[in-house]
């Protein structure tokens, strides 16, 4: 799954602050960036658990791209 993150969306960096909730929650992930954006890459079965856990850390997705 990739879930799209604009770089302004979350100050410090999406990185920093986006790596613990998902760590916390026993997800594995990969980031990636292109220049305008930056993903986090993880398995499909976790996506609502990455999505809520995201959310539970006050972050809001810009939409969700499952592949």
């Amino acid at each position: 799954m990739r879930l799209p993150i604009h770089p302004k969306s979350i100050p410090g960096g999406p990185r920093s602050k986006s790596a613990p909730p998902l760590a916390e929650a026993g997800i594995s992930f990969f980031f990636t960036s292109k220049f305008d954006t930056d993903y986090i890459l993880a398995k499909t079965v976790n996506l609502q658990r990455a999505i809520t856990a995201l959310s539970a850390a006050g972050h809001s997705r810009l939409n969700t791209v499952p592949k």
